[in-house]
């Protein structure tokens, strides 16, 4: 079964040239995971039916929802325009939101070579403090990489 298969399309933008997903990955210095790539050419600024996905921070169980960012002009979520205002992490990529404005991101800082980073939520709205002692939004892992986390999305 495929991604889209696993996970339905509730709403998207429709396609968009994959070297436009090549090129911007590559003037950030990442890879993105294929079947990431493969998913959002085809169904851009995604939308999935099965959006919602459960981790635990420390004790807690939490949920959250899912929107895939964009690429391109016919995004009106576009993964290049998205900033975290100098909270974000350097080999922290979003590449998602949830409703209540939580990020969903690529995390390349253990492995910034890697295919198929950790997927990591950070949260809009709490703060820890870098080496510098600068803030920067916490950051909790869901997932050992795409697919893993593909897999954890329900209704």
């Amino acid at each position: 079964m495929n991604i889209i298969e696993r996970i339905g399309v509730f709403l998207e933008k429709g396609e968009v040239d994959k070297a436009l997903i090549y090129s911007f990955s590559k003037n950030i210095g990442v890879n993105f995971p294929l079947i990431y790539i493969d998913m959002i050419s085809k169904h851009n600024q995604l939308y999935p039916e099965r959006n919602i996905f459960e981790f635990k921070e420390g004790v807690m169980d939490d949920e959250r929802d899912i929107v895939f960012l964009g690429f391109g002009e016919n995004s009106s979520e576009n993964i290049e325009d998205i900033s975290c205002d100098g909270y974000g992490h350097e080999g922290v990529v979003v590449f998602g939101r949830s409703a209540n404005g939580d990020y969903i991101a690529f995390d390349y800082r253990k492995n910034p070579n890697s295919c198929e980073p950790e997927i990591v939520l950070m949260y809009h709205d709490q703060y820890t403090k870098d080496k510098s002692g600068d803030p920067k939004l916490l950051v909790v892992k869901i997932a050992d990489d795409f697919d893993s986390f593909i897999n954890m999305l329900h209704e």
